[in-house]
């Protein structure tokens, strides 16, 4: 299994309504913000681009770098 399948497998199993976006790409509900009443997003805004090893939500403006992807590279140990 490749990294990048790896993750994939990873986040699908950690993100709610996680669905593909291309190739490469994975979109699901943001895991890190909710309305104002609580509850979670209806559609999903939070995207993740594997072979950049970085996500951003489209909602709430947050952006990050995965773990274990440094300069978009995996390094394994």
């Amino acid at each position: 299994m490749s990294p990048t399948e790896e993750l994939s497998g990873t986040l699908q199993k950690l993100l709610v309504g996680v669905k593909t976006s291309g190739s490469e790409n994975l979109m699901a509900k943001c895991p890190f913000h909710r309305k104002v009443d609580g509850s979670m997003e209806r559609t999903a805004s939070f995207s993740v681009s594997l072979t950049k090893g970085v996500w951003f939500c489209f909602g709430c403006q947050g952006k990050g770098d995965l773990p274990g992807h440094a300069d978009g590279d995996h390094h394994e140990e």
